[in-house]
């Protein structure tokens, strides 16, 4: 598989969801905890779609364990809290995405 089959795979596979929170990380350019990672992801796709998105902490869990497991997010227990953030699989997730839907790719 080359580079292009690989992020599509991957891209299919995170679904709607997955994709806001991986745009919502990029956006913060810093590590956010996971109940602050549901507020600002809600709060972006609500400006959008007037809904929530994340609708409970389980779909919360679900998303950040499959992100995480994808390597597309990083995350740091500090004290009781664990910070998430975009790792370089990840921000390549949200560049060809981007080009994908511009019609570069």
């Amino acid at each position: 598989m080359n580079r292009e089959e690989i992020l599509t795979v991957l891209l299919n596979n995170i679904e709607e969801t997955g994709l806001w929170m991986l745009a919502t990380l990029k956006v913060a350019g810093k590590p956010v905890s996971k109940t602050n990672l549901k507020d600002q992801t809600n709060k972006r796709y609500f400006e959008k779609k007037e809904k929530s998105l994340i609708s409970s902490r389980y779909t919360l869990d679900i998303f950040t364990a499959k992100l995480e497991g994808a390597g597309l997010i990083a995350v740091e227990k500090v004290g009781q809290v664990r910070l998430y953030q975009l790792t370089l699989l990840g921000n390549e997730i949200i560049k060809f995405r981007e080009n994908e839907r511009s019609g570069v790719n």
